[in-house]
């Protein structure tokens, strides 16, 4: 199985017992993005996060959260699009540009989960088999209450009622949304090494849930 630079970088670190490069690192990689481009795009990523900073109090976790939510719907509000982008630098391209669509539940998800945990509020994700007829992704904020659930493809889905108490969702940590891309590549581009690398991310994943 060949690995580029970066990505031998992304398999040490989840191999080491965590994700410690940071979510959006890791999904630009997991995009199939080369030392070269790597870190053109993470400039982007923090130009998006500065753009954010006078929406962040820094006084209650939850507010920012919603308030990134917020302000990701009102720079976008068209930006949800089935089938569109689910790799991180597209979305980052969208968001930087002029385009109205930004990507599908994937794409979305990793975005707002990176940008949320760069101001170190506390995201996971949550997968669900079936989601109005598809496999879904979106995210949840843990909290002392119970988990918040924010729905990335509506522009009123912080706090998402149709998600609480849902028998059928599995919470996912960063781990697990970049093993997603590179599954989602892999059926792109039916490509078996890239079936292999989400395989291994996977069970790197399982570890680190064992340790």
């Amino acid at each position: 199985m060949f690995l580029t630079e970066p990505e031998e970088r992304l398999f040490k670190d989840t191999g080491l017992g965590g994700l410690s490069m940071g979510l959006p690192r890791a999904a630009f990689i997991a995009s199939g993005l080369d030392a070269s481009q790597l870190e053109k795009y993470m400039a982007g990523f923090n130009s998006i996060t500065r753009n954010l900073n006078d929406s962040i109090k820094g006084y209650d976790k939850r507010e920012d959260a919603e308030a990134i939510f917020d302000w990701l719907w009102e720079i976008k509000p068209n930006r949800y699009e089935r089938g569109g982008n689910f790799k991180l630098p597209p979305v980052v391209d969208a968001y930087l540009g002029e385009t109205e669509k930004v990507g599908n539940c994937l794409g979305l998800t990793t975005l707002y989960n990176a940008l949320a945990q760069t101001f170190d509020i506390p995201m996971k994700a949550a997968y669900q088999e079936n989601f109005m007829g598809f496999p879904h992704v979106f995210s949840l904020f843990p909290s002392e209450t119970g988990a918040v659930p924010i729905e990335n493809i509506f522009s009123n889905g912080f706090d998402y009622d149709s998600h609480k108490d849902h028998q059928g969702i599995i919470t996912w940590e960063n781990i697990h949304l970049v093993a997603d891309i590179y599954n989602s590549r892999a059926n792109e581009e039916d490509n078996d090494e890239l079936r292999m690398k989400r395989d291994l991310l996977i069970s790197h994943g399982i570890q680190n849930e064992n340790t």
